[in-house]
């Protein structure tokens, strides 16, 4: 009787313990099989047989537990080839051969007859059954998760570890040990070779698909390190507690950086790996802490910075700083000569309203010859540099093209375009460059206006060059008002060009330039371009639409001025008179000041304002000032009527 005892413990039944089946009836996993004493069994009580079916009915969980890991169970979840099942599976193999084991040494008493107080054995005994029926609760859990990949194995076993007893919690977390083991395994591939061991999809970084790198071209996302390698992605479905969001962008930025190197021999030489390995050894506090995530945040940290610097040093060897010195010199206009070679050549050009020959490609053919004329020599960034036209919106929500500066009338958006090449790709993000693009469009408006008062001057001198004095008394206010134009414009332009992006340029490169690594340089990037966005106003509905409305009329007012002098023709312009003329660009003027005065502590106001001083910068007795041009002209109106 004892021997048939401990056999059905461990599972195997006969005459004396027989096996119930009740998978029909059965609502949860603990109660598809019971052991009992055979009903025809004779010389027992019923106390006796109540405590035998209680002994037995242990046999009856491990039974369940066992063929739900060999059997029907994880078994089945495995066709869907999970590594975590496998490692759940070993686990329980080990907690079931500790109760085989005390099984065998109770075999082994009885056998010499050294088995005497069944009662000290159902008390250990008891313990196994609690364990088996919290074993076959997780069992329940798993059958609820619609997909048993390992995520969704992580997640139900931190439950099970943060709550219940602590017995169960303890069972609990030598499964979780074991998950946690197969993802150190996946992360230290991945951060030491740059490469995902992952055949089942279970990795929080995934190999991405052609529609994700699709998706990736639009410019929704605000973080370059997601792109440092095309082919690997975050997987936001398989995020578990112990990895937060930052971690996995850390972890994805330097797997990217460590796969990078690798690609390039004379970068992979001159790297020390045996750093990164002492590094990554760190990382196993995962296994024995797995529920805290402190130390594994700091492991991961050290590595990223370890990883930053290499990574400057590669940007270095490929001259980095000459990426933001090329966006200087074309975003920004900082390079004057070139864009002097564009606007000489396209100024008509943007004149009229673009036709179907009027396209992007032959606005980049003359940004390609003006920039041989300026550099005297082919750059790979000529190719990925390129001008987009934008057209008007039809939805309002659309951010990337609301509140553009119009170029003129025949063109309502122009924008520039740049495609950085890797790995300098990385040093700026999609929403970066769009920055970089609205910046472009103020100050190429600025300079478009400002070249043709230029040119105005330039034709109006050889028209006034033989003319005599009564001539040029006659149209005394039409060229002090184009003085006065071209005298704002300039401001203007000196203001974004010379107080804001070359001496915050300057200062940017200067601190950039002694950073020791990538983490460092983007940061200041990043705060040099925020300081850039805030200070020029982009972003700013009221004073675009008031810069806009300032460079429209100004437009407005050269061609009247070519119509009048040059081609003497009739003025095919809204304001019909010369008077109107002056008054508006007088009221757009005034409306432009009154704008900047909203900003009392902004560079518009304590910069720009200061430039466009009338009174201080023009004598009254040479040229008259905005009021007093303002105040004679009134007085003018009066004395004639």
């Amino acid at each position: 009787m004892i021997f048939d005892l401990l056999y059905a413990l461990v599972g195997y039944t006969g005459n004396v313990i027989i096996r119930k089946e009740n998978n029909q009836n059965a609502k949860r996993t603990s109660e598809k099989i019971s052991f009992q004493l055979a009903s025809d069994f004779p010389y027992v009580t019923p106390s006796e047989r109540r405590a035998i079916d209680r002994i037995s009915n242990i046999g009856a969980l491990y039974t369940i537990v066992y063929e739900y890991v060999h059997g029907s169970g994880l078994s089945n979840h495995s066709k869907t080839k999970s590594l975590y099942i496998l490692a759940i599976q070993k686990a329980l193999d080990e907690i079931l051969d500790e109760y085989r084991q005390l099984i065998a040494s109770y075999e082994e008493e009885a056998i010499h007859k050294r088995l005497q107080n069944l009662s000290l054995v159902e008390a250990e005994l008891r313990i196994w059954e609690r364990r088996f029926e919290d074993l076959c609760r997780l069992f329940d859990k798993i059958e609820e998760v619609k997909s048993q990949k390992g995520p969704q194995l992580i997640i139900q076993l931190i439950q099970f570890c943060t709550c219940g007893a602590p017995d169960t919690a303890s069972l609990c977390m030598r499964l979780l040990k074991k998950c946690v083991k197969v993802l150190l395994v996946q992360l230290q591939t991945w951060l030491y070779y740059g490469e995902l061991q992952d055949p089942y999809e279970e990795f929080f970084l995934r190999r991405a698909s052609r529609d994700t790198l699709e998706q990736q071209q639009q410019p929704h996302d605000d973080d370059p390190f997601l792109f440092l390698v095309d082919d690997v992605v975050m997987a936001q479905e398989n995020f578990t507690p112990l990895f937060t969001l930052a971690m996995v962008r850390d972890v994805l930025f330097i797997g990217g950086v460590v796969k990078t190197l690798r690609n390039s021999e004379e970068a992979s030489s001159q790297v020390d790996w045996n750093e990164l390995e002492t590094q990554l050894e760190g990382l196993r506090c995962l296994e024995m802490q797995p529920l805290s995530s402190l130390p594994l945040e700091s492991k991961i940290q050290l590595t990223r910075q370890w990883a930053s610097k290499q990574l400057m040093r590669l940007l270095f060897r490929v001259s980095w700083w000459k990426e933001f010195e090329f966006l200087r010199q074309t975003f920004l206009l900082g390079r004057g000569e070139l864009w002097s070679h564009f606007l000489r050549d396209t100024c008509d050009l943007f004149m009229i309203p673009p036709m179907k020959e009027s396209k992007e490609s032959v606005l980049n053919m003359f940004l390609e010859k003006s920039l041989l004329k300026t550099f005297f020599e082919v750059d790979y960034r000529y190719e990925l540099l390129s001008f987009q036209r934008l057209y008007n919106s039809t939805s309002e929500s659309d951010s990337s093209t609301a509140h553009l500066l119009a170029l003129s009338s025949g063109w309502t958006r122009i924008s520039l375009s740049y495609v950085p090449r890797k790995p300098l790709h990385i040093l700026m993000s999609t929403k970066d460059l769009q920055h970089y693009s609205r910046i472009f469009c103020i100050v190429f408006a600025v300079a478009h206006v400002r070249f043709q008062m230029e040119r105005c001057w330039f034709l109006l001198r050889n028209v006034f060059k033989e003319c005599n004095r009564v001539s040029l008394v006659k149209h005394r206010n039409t060229l002090q008002l184009l003085r006065m134009c071209n005298f704002c414009i300039h401001c203007i332009e000196e203001f974004f060009q010379i107080d804001l992006i070359e001496e915050s340029f300057e200062n940017f490169m200067k601190q950039a330039r002694g950073a020791s690594d990538f983490d460092t340089v983007h940061l200041l990037h990043r705060k040099y371009l925020d300081t850039l966005v805030h200070h020029t106003l982009i972003y700013s509905a009221s004073f675009m639409e008031s810069l806009d409305s300032l460079l429209q009329v100004f437009r407005e007012y050269c061609l009247y001025i070519q119509h009048k002098f040059i081609e003497d023709k009739a003025i095919v312009q809204e304001l019909s008179t010369e008077r109107q003329e002056h008054s508006m660009i007088h009221e757009r003027i005034l409306s432009f000041l009154q704008e900047l005065q909203k900003y009392p502590n902004h560079p518009v106001n304590t910069r720009l304002l200061k430039r466009i001083d009338f009174n201080n910068f023009f004598l009254e007795s040479v040229v008259p000032t905005t009021t007093t041009v303002l105040h004679s002209y009134s007085d003018k109106e009066d004395d004639e009527e």
